[in-house]
């Protein structure tokens, strides 16, 4: 992992969980941002499905789906939140040694912000319940044809033993997931049973993880207090920080329009400031950034941006 942390850190810690096939440098930008208010942040890399891992266990496998590969695809589904809670425990540890770190992590008042694979992770550890029947329903009648990366990669877990899946770390206190991966993995009713303040960012444009199906519909569930951040026409990666290192396929396709981005991450970066600041008793101050017309103060012809509470009407129909 990485630590971000400044000399006045205090209030709640950040715990960055990134995608597949990606590292904990993608939002690197962010982690510097908060930690320059006093945030502690640990952004976390998986090994099972980081860009370092994956690529390592394709150098001693023909593939990663082959029998002397390692990468197990439905148990990633488990171990990324668990990953969390275990940097959770460990960092409880380093808060009580005497050190630079001494009292910089409040593991009993976590904000988890994650992308992609790493936004399903914050959901479930927001206490988002797999329904692996549904899933298995939903998998077993899906057309192969033309599905998105996030609609075939969410059956592997398809294949977990039970019914359901709660995964829920009651430290984590809210979560930000961004371009999460959700389709089918909490069917009809899983998210309902998240039990924290829950920000979504959608990308209309995204390929990967479209946005209807793993974002807007998902976001219908959820109790409030909720936000959906969306970005009209932006990408699967366009939050992702352009400069940090990969080699993924995906940010070449997916990740191409820098310059509109910019105010996207500009976005993010006061959104999610003032988001985990509610946990804060500056709450109050912050307010003001979390309302639409902060979203569209940034917004751009190319890059129109929203920040809602609740769908607009005309979304609202569609999904019906």
């Amino acid at each position: 992992m990485d630590l971000y942390w400044s000399a006045n850190s205090r209030g709640p810690l950040v715990v960055i969980s990134h995608g597949f096939n990606s590292n904990r440098k993608h939002l690197a930008y962010l982690a510097r941002h908060l930690a320059s208010y006093g945030i502690t942040v640990a952004a976390l890399e998986h090994l099972g499905t980081s860009a370092a891992g994956l690529h390592a266990q394709v150098a001693t496998a023909s593939s990663l789906l082959s029998e002397g590969s390692s990468f197990s695809p439905a148990k990633t589904f488990v171990d990324r939140p668990k990953d969390v809670s275990f940097l959770l425990d460990e960092l409880a540890k380093l808060n009580r040694q005497p050190g630079a770190l001494q009292g910089k992590f409040n593991t009993a008042q976590v904000s988890v912000i994650g992308h992609s694979l790493g936004g399903y992770t914050a959901l479930a550890l927001a206490g988002g319940r797999l329904d692996l029947d549904g899933l298995r329903a939903a998998c077993q009648t899906q057309n192969p044809l033309g599905l998105a990366p996030a609609d075939w990669f969410q059956c592997y877990a398809a294949v977990l033993p039970g019914h359901q899946l709660n995964l829920r770390d009651k430290r984590v206190a809210q979560i930000m997931a961004i371009s999460p991966l959700v389709e089918n993995l909490f069917g009809d009713k899983g998210l309902v049973q998240v039990a924290t303040p829950t920000l979504i960012v959608s990308g209309t444009n995204d390929g990967i993880a479209p946005a209807l199906s793993n974002q807007l519909r998902p976001f219908t569930q959820l109790p409030s207090p909720k936000y959906l951040l969306t970005a009209i026409g932006a990408t699967h990666l366009s939050i992702v920080s352009h400069t940090a290192s990969t080699s993924s396929e995906l940010t070449s396709r997916q990740g191409r329009q820098e310059k509109a981005s910019d105010p996207l991450q500009q976005l993010l970066q006061g959104v999610s400031l003032a988001f985990i600041q509610q946990l804060t008793p500056q709450a109050e101050a912050y307010e003001p950034v979390l309302t639409p017309t902060y979203a569209q103060s940034l917004s751009t012809a190319s890059l129109p941006l929203r920040l809602n509470t609740v769908l607009p009407a005309s979304v609202a129909h569609l999904l019906k």
